[in-house]
């Protein structure tokens, strides 16, 4: 799963203001990001089911500090996926040691 063109276009609009963009994803499951990432300032995966939105405003505010970790590997390709530990890719960003 990718973003679609009206959220991609939508974000290109924002960019052109010269502000930072932080990015909040909310989905029910993995959406693959890894070539928009280099041009945002910030990923916030939210998933569903289990986040709150008030959680996610405590992040976004600064009241409170994130402290999630991957639960799987974060793919530097999509033909990576699946990527996680042990396997002889290499991942964008890989699990977080328990």
């Amino acid at each position: 799963m990718t973003l679609t063109q009206a959220d991609l276009d939508t974000l290109a609009e924002l960019r052109k203001s010269g502000k930072p963009v932080v990015v909040v994803l909310v989905s029910g499951r993995p959406v693959d990001v890894t070539a928009q990432l280099p041009q945002w300032r910030a990923l916030l995966a939210a998933w569903l089911p289990g986040t709150e939105g008030a959680g996610v405003a405590d992040v976004l505010f600064g009241s409170h500090k994130p402290t999630g970790k991957l639960p799987m590997s974060w793919p530097a390709t999509p033909d990576q996926e699946p990527v996680n530990h042990g396997d002889p890719k290499t991942p964008s960003s890989p699990t977080a040691s328990a």
